[in-house]
């Protein structure tokens, strides 16, 4: 599903910036706020239903609500406009494991796919050290664990709160790469906190708040500019490079929740800094890389046009 959304997203962000006559990577930055504010919006109500009184009470009452809002999503997902139909039309249905089959591909060959593996592990990790570690020994320990779900909530709603915002110093800036170095500070700062400083210290609100701030920050720039800049690194790969951000990071979740309990936090906080600094590495190749491709397609169309 991530991939198709990613790419349905991509080419949304083209006709966009056609029709109103703007740059693509300004359109895919601003039409990219708007999908990863309002998905965090969903995220962050779902995870605030669970606290409602009536319905935590009742599990069996809770799970129907989480069931009808999935139906509905479903209904609503049929009447989304097809950008493709015509294209789609003409090449017929795509045969099965191309996705997975292009997307190892593109990883093979693209430099710049490669380029995306520390940030999807920044987060990754990063995730898997929130939800398998923090709230557990740090969350529960020091403020209850009644209150784990409202952190998870704050992480979650300063992403939503901070996704236009950061979308929009994208357009700004002309680039996302900055922003996307930014979010990889985020996280390595809220792993260096947890490295540096025991439980007891960090498991009081005002470092909590400041964590979860944190973290949201980072979440934030990897669903809004991150994938911003995936689209515009990739306008003839779409599928496969939004499949290859899914592989690496569900394949580094997976790692990180597999090794949470097997090594200590202070190890696995030091794997999520090590990811952290090595994407903010990689946020600068690969915007010199861009760069240099771009450059290189323009200088051929205008060679192209010189000849002719």
């Amino acid at each position: 599903l991530w991939p198709a959304q990613g790419a349905y997203y991509a080419r949304c962000a083209e006709a966009y910036a056609k029709a109103a006559r703007v740059d693509r990577a300004a359109a895919t930055s601003l039409l990219g706020s708007y999908f990863s504010g309002l998905y965090l919006l969903g995220e962050v109500s779902m995870k605030l239903l669970s606290s409602v009184p009536a319905l935590a009470a009742v599990p069996k009452l809770l799970y129907a609500v989480y069931a009808a809002a999935a139906i509905a999503a479903a209904v609503f997902a049929c009447s989304v406009d097809d950008v493709d139909a015509a294209a789609r039309t003409e090449a017929g249905p795509p045969p099965w494991g191309r996705t997975a089959s292009s997307a190892l591909r593109l990883f093979a060959v693209s430099p710049l796919a490669r380029c995306l593996v520390p940030m999807n592990c920044a987060f990754g990790f990063g995730a898997a050290y929130l939800n398998g570690y923090f709230m557990a020994a740090v969350v529960g320990p020091g403020v209850g664990t009644r209150s784990i779900g409202f952190v998870s909530s704050l992480v979650v709603a300063t992403a939503a709160a901070a996704a236009l915002p950061l979308g929009r110093l994208g357009a700004a800036l002309g680039k996302q790469a900055p922003v996307v170095a930014f979010g990889a500070c985020c996280f390595g700062t809220f792993g260096l906190c947890n490295l540096i400083q025991d439980p007891d210290t960090l498991g009081t609100w005002p470092a909590l708040v400041g964590l979860a701030v944190a973290f949201g920050f980072g979440r934030s720039v990897w669903e809004t500019n991150f994938k911003a800049s995936v689209a515009d690194f990739f306008p003839n790969d779409k599928e496969a490079a939004f499949a290859n951000v899914q592989l690496q990071s569900g394949l580094a979740s997976a790692v990180g929740f597999f090794v949470n309990p097997r090594i200590s936090p202070q190890n696995l906080a030091r794997v999520a800094i090590a990811c952290a600094a090595a994407a903010v590495v990689a946020q600068v190749a690969a915007g010199r890389l861009h760069d240099a491709a771009t450059a290189a397609s323009q200088y051929s169309a205008v060679s192209g046009r010189e000849g002719v």
